[in-house]
């Protein structure tokens, strides 16, 4: 399936979270903050990334904004973990580079979903192309 990373402060939530997708059968990482999430995603290639809004250390908008400044076959695909149910502040995360919103508390069910939803999403500027230049 897909290679995945979990940025989420909550120990009992990221686990949850990594418990669901690990039997979703996905190759599951997680990290408790922002500054991890994106020295992890600098060093290791994920597919998609599940960002919680608030965290400590380095909050969600910063690692999106962070994750902007790269090129573009460097950005994981993004999925916000969030309470944020506002269609102004959900298009703001959109802008910032999130694929999607995924509402607190989660479901389940949504979850995988989203996770399916946003793994079958292209990447911009990621061809098989360019991973064989990578390669060589």
């Amino acid at each position: 399936m897909g290679k995945l990373l979990i940025a989420e402060d909550d120990q009992d939530l990221r686990l949850l979270l990594r418990h669901v997708l690990t039997r979703a059968s996905h190759d599951v990482s997680s990290v408790a903050d922002g500054d991890t999430a994106l020295h992890a995603s600098s060093v290791e290639r994920f597919d998609l990334l599940l960002l919680d809004v608030r965290m400590p250390r380095c909050d969600g908008a910063a690692v999106l904004a962070a994750l902007a400044a790269r090129p573009e076959h460097q950005r994981p695909r993004v999925l916000v973990l969030s309470g944020v149910t506002e269609e102004d502040e959900v298009e703001a995360l959109r802008a910032l580079g999130a694929h999607d919103v995924v509402l607190k508390p989660v479901d389940q069910r949504a979850l995988r979903e989203a996770v399916a939803a946003a793994l079958a999403t292209p990447r911009p500027g990621w061809h098989g192309d360019d991973l064989l230049a990578e390669t060589a």
